[in-house]
């Protein structure tokens, strides 16, 4: 069975890898290997395009909106340039380099692959320069030791009832490269990042958890202690608008380059032609 993608001019082939093939196959929309574990997939092989049968399925919007580029929609791009080979992009978020699907301003050569596209921000904070904002499964967009709130220095969690956890730098358990742990989550920490910790009972959590309670009224109380001090929403407005041009002043350029660029392919076109011609009337 044949299907014709949006992201690829050529129809793709229904695949079934065999279990013996050293043939390896990468899928453009999620960018992971496919063998025979991973189930059929669609392929086109004169171009060595493929997609594995759920992504090919996958409905993905052709336009969304995201708060962290709230100034112009952003549009799904196949990371395709014209002759079909793979366009390398940086992603605005977590700032990896990819060769896969993204959404992208092109007014602002802004860039989120699909799993930063499909973070959602469990809160925001506005600040007088930047609107920062909290993801649960995202450490890129800002970090709660980073932002300009004030942290408290002792905090109680529900896990350790026994003594308070202090505000600590950084805490190295064992080894510096050790597995580190946060004790409320279960999940992976970095063991250069500040954390809440009781020395005494040695238990260690990531910032996040040790206020997740806290959290929403510490971004209040700073929120409105911006006010009191004149920020507001249109300071940050401001630094866009104030980033704009410079942006559209590059895009010019480079755009200015290619015509040149073109250009001169042009005239180099004539000259060939040219010299053909004149070869055959010799």
């Amino acid at each position: 069975m044949d299907i014709q993608h949006f992201s690829h001019e050529h129809p793709l082939v229904l695949i079934q890898p065999a279990n013996n093939t050293s043939t390896s196959y990468k899928c453009h929309v999620c960018i992971r290997g496919s063998g025979p574990e991973a189930g059929p997939l669609y392929g086109c092989e004169d171009c060595h395009f493929y997609l594995h049968k759920p992504c090919a399925e996958r409905q993905l919007a052709p336009q969304i909106e995201h708060p962290l580029h709230p100034s112009h929609p952003l549009i799904l791009n196949p990371g395709l340039d014209g002759d079909g080979s793979c366009r390398t992009y940086w992603c605005s978020c977590c700032r990896k380099n990819y060769t896969n699907f993204s959404y992208h301003c092109s007014e602002c050569d802004y860039n989120l692959d699909l799993e930063c596209a499909a973070l959602v921000p469990t809160l925001k904070l506005r600040d007088p320069i930047h609107l920062l904002f909290l993801f649960e499964k995202c450490g890129h967009a800002l970090h709660l030791h980073c932002a300009p709130i004030t942290l408290p220095e002792t905090v109680r969690h529900e896990n350790h009832n026994f003594h308070d956890l202090v505000y600590t730098k950084a805490v190295a358990e064992g080894g510096y490269w050790d597995g580190h742990y946060c004790d409320a989550c279960e999940q992976k920490r970095a063991p250069y990042l500040p954390v809440y910790y009781c020395k005494e009972c040695n238990f260690a959590c990531h910032v996040f958890c040790g206020i997740s309670k806290e959290l929403p009224s510490l971004i209040e109380a700073y929120e409105n202690d911006c006010l009191q001090r004149g920020a507001s929403l249109e300071a940050w407005l401001r630094y866009y608008e104030d980033k704009l041009p410079r942006l559209r002043s590059k895009k010019e350029r480079t755009e200015t380059k290619l015509k040149e660029i073109r250009q001169e392919i042009e005239a180099l076109e004539e000259e060939r032609v040219l010299y053909e011609i004149s070869k055959l009337l010799r």
